[in-house]
């Protein structure tokens, strides 16, 4: 169901395709993300380079192994468009990898993009009722021959997050104009509505007058889990195979017990060296983790394919922000923090595929 909404949006963006080129372009693209879709639509982080718990080193390090950088391309390698000129003039931006349609400029004053090709027009901060209603009002207008446009989730926009040491945290070609700003969200977490910050790469809440991106296409759900056996959890959509207890827990059918508390290379080496279920085992890369994410339930996770989950995980992704850090995610509050030092201490949940 989730790659048949997809697949009418793809199908929608054609319609608006008035040159025989444009058609073909398009086309071959299109084809190219129906035969990605069937590894499901959680790309590569972007990070490319390997670290200590301070200072870059190089990648396949024996006393840091299995990190991000060690898998690019994984589960799926990114790919995404430079803004595309519509037959009517309207610029989008194309996600090869996650099926999402983006408007390629941020919303300007009165709810319409910049459509110069560099989004040299400034962008407009908001509160979240009138980003909603700008988004709507580019279904009106048919806009890029689209008709669902809306704001993104927090997962949609973490998409686009490149998680490397230098801003800005997004790719400045498919998204011209420098405009590494705060975008809305339209998700929530404790009644309080998140943004999300290419400043820094990162998600917050409260505040208000933030920016908008629009969005087409079917938004990025949690993964689709199933307990199989050897106490692991599949996701149907991506493939990638989790264990379902915690380090240190008991491997019951409730997860009893505590979480281990270990620093980032001990988490690094504990995934490293699993023995389970004959497969190869390692730390979840940030975009990984966050498919266990739900954050309408409380603790934010299937409590039903992994129980007893609660407080703040390790991933195995270094916070942009800093090599002392990585990034971790509080299932708690559903929040993803970037001032996770390394040698502090969180639980260890491992991944393996896809």
């Amino acid at each position: 169901m989730r790659s048949f909404s997809v697949m009418l949006t793809l199908l929608s963006l054609l319609a608006g395709c008035s040159a025989e080129a444009d058609f073909s372009k398009d086309l071959e693209r299109i084809g190219f993300l129906f035969g990605a879709m069937t590894q499901g639509r959680v790309v590569d982080s972007g990070q490319n380079q390997c670290y200590d718990t301070g200072s870059a080193v190089s990648c396949q390090n024996a006393l840091y192994p299995g990190q991000d950088a060690d898998y690019v391309g994984v589960p799926k390698p990114r790919s995404i468009s430079a803004p595309i000129q519509k037959s009517n003039g309207d610029l989008v931006t194309i996600d090869y990898g996650t099926g999402l349609i983006w408007t390629s400029c941020l919303l300007g004053t009165g709810g319409s993009p910049d459509n110069t090709s560099t989004c040299v027009g400034p962008a407009v901060g908001t509160d979240l009722a009138t980003a909603r209603s700008y988004c709507s009002a580019l279904n009106s207008r048919q806009f890029g021959g689209l008709t669902d446009w809306h704001v993104p989730t927090i997962r949609d926009l973490k998409t686009l997050v490149i998680h490397v040491m230098a801003p800005p945290y997004y790719d400045t070609v498919a998204f011209p104009g420098g405009a590494a700003v705060p975008v809305w969200s339209e998700s929530t977490t404790g009644g309080m509505a998140l943004y999300l910050d290419f400043n820094y790469g990162m998600s917050y809440t409260s505040g208000t007058g933030y920016s908008i991106r629009c969005v087409s296409g079917a938004s990025i759900n949690p993964g689709n889990f199933a307990v199989i056996a050897g106490g692991v959890v599949r996701d149907a959509d991506t493939g990638l195979v989790f264990t379902r207890c915690a380090a240190g827990q008991n491997e019951t059918e409730a997860c009893t017990g505590t979480p281990s508390a270990v620093d980032w290379t001990s988490a690094l080496q504990y995934c490293h060296n699993l023995n389970k279920d004959g497969r190869r085992w390692r730390l979840p890369a940030i975009q990984e983790l966050e498919t266990l994410l739900r954050l309408a339930e409380f603790p934010a996770i299937d409590a039903s394919a992994f129980p007893n989950t609660s407080g703040i995980f390790w991933s195995s992704t270094t916070s942009p922000s800093s090599m002392l850090n990585a990034l971790a995610i509080n299932f708690d509050t559903g929040g993803s923090y970037s001032d996770s030092g390394k040698t502090g201490t969180a639980a260890v949940r491992c991944v393996s595929g896809p």
